[in-house]
């Protein structure tokens, strides 16, 4: 499997491509999974949906990119697998394009404080009315004859030091948060967002863990603890040793794009890559009701990576502690040992997802009967 679960389409404010156009690309490239996660909008998740059931050869997953905060920290938060048909995503695009919108004056006079000057009608002209985002002030400035002698914007010119991505880095360097230009907005509460997209069916994941938290990885253990199902590994925004460092004691699957934990801090969450990653296959077939079964192709699965996918709940099923109990307690006899409360369900780190990681392994076993593993999933 070849898959992209993070792109960004012009519905979004930072995307490039219509939606026909990045299918197009995927097919090109062999790309068979993908996930529209344009920032705190789904309409593109929805055009995806629909125009990528009448494909042959490609799978797609429902997704967003939700702004937040934690503790004072600006963070992303994708929600893969949400429900595309309730409004909460349309209300939560709505404010936050105003509070957007709202912050542009004060990011045109910080540009100015420093000695960068941009013109407020073609920077609204180039966005469509939109709110711009940095890339796009950089994008005009660097465009501009005027400035291009501004010793500010040098690096950003080609062969200057930030030139390798100069509009990502010109964001990174002025509008990102603790830079001279940055205006602060007021993003969802970081737990919020994680109820939002739980609330709508999704799964969140922290979005490029090592851009936001560079230097406070330890701060993940702390989102993963209030709710997040994993870790985004894989981005253009990390360091190659990124991919290792997002999470103390922390290993990249190469499979997945993911973060999965190990070592004994981490063993309530081994099982986190094998739940996320089904979750979102068994998801996202898009074939519609009335098409005719094989008529699509449909993505396999190796005996190998099931093997590797089955070891995973293996691991946590059985292993009591830690434990999140999250029942109603109606009298002290409601209290007790997980495994009196929930005889079968009690590893995992919660109720919720032992049952999930159940169900993973009858799913695995009923694929392939000869995996190595089968009198052990037999047995338990």
């Amino acid at each position: 499997m070849k898959a992209d679960l993070h792109i960004h389409s012009l519905h979004s404010n930072d995307g490039e491509l219509s939606i026909p156009e990045i299918i197009k690309s995927c097919l090109e490239s062999g790309v068979n999974t993908f996930s529209i996660t344009d920032h705190n909008c789904i309409e593109g998740s929805r055009e995806a949906k629909r125009l990528a059931a009448l494909e042959e050869g490609i799978n797609f997953i429902p997704g967003i990119e939700i702004d937040c905060n934690y503790k004072g920290t600006d963070l992303h938060l994708l929600g893969y697998q949400v429900d595309l048909r309730g409004s909460d995503f349309d209300a939560l695009e709505r404010k936050g394009r105003q509070k957007h919108m709202d912050a542009v004056p004060q990011m045109i006079h910080n540009l100015e404080q420093l000695g960068i000057s941009i013109d407020r009608d073609e920077l609204m002209h180039k966005s469509g009315g939109e709110p711009p985002t940095g890339e796009l002030f950089a994008e005009l400035l660097l465009m501009n004859p005027d400035q291009l002698s501004n010793p500010l914007l040098q690096p950003y010119l080609p062969g200057g030091a930030r030139s390798d991505m100069p509009l990502i880095n010109f964001y990174l360097d002025f509008f990102a948060q603790g830079k001279p230009a940055y205006v602060k907005i007021e993003h969802l509460d970081f737990k919020v967002a994680v109820d939002l997209v739980r609330s709508n069916g999704g799964i969140p994941v922290v979005a490029h863990p090592g851009l936001n938290l560079e230097g406070r990885e330890e701060v993940a253990e702390e989102l993963l603890d209030h709710g997040s199902s994993g870790l985004e590994v894989f981005n253009n925004y990390h360091h190659p040793d990124q991919a290792v460092s997002g999470v103390p004691g922390a290993k990249p699957d190469l499979d997945f794009g993911i973060q999965r934990k190990t070592g004994k801090a981490m063993k309530r969450a081994i099982f986190s890559t094998t739940l996320f990653f089904l979750l979102l296959v068994t998801g996202c077939n898009t074939r519609q009701a009335d098409e005719a079964p094989g008529s699509r192709d449909v993505m396999e699965l190796s005996l190998v990576q099931a093997s590797h996918l089955a070891a995973l709940p293996l691991a946590c099923m059985q292993t009591t502690y830690p434990n999140k109990l999250g029942q109603t307690l109606g009298s002290e006899a409601d209290i007790g040992e997980p495994q009196f409360l929930h005889p079968a369900f009690y590893g995992c780190f919660d109720w919720q997802s032992a049952i999930h990681t159940h169900w993973s392994l009858v799913k695995l076993l009923k694929i392939f009967p000869e995996l190595g593993s089968a009198p052990q999933i037999l047995h338990i």
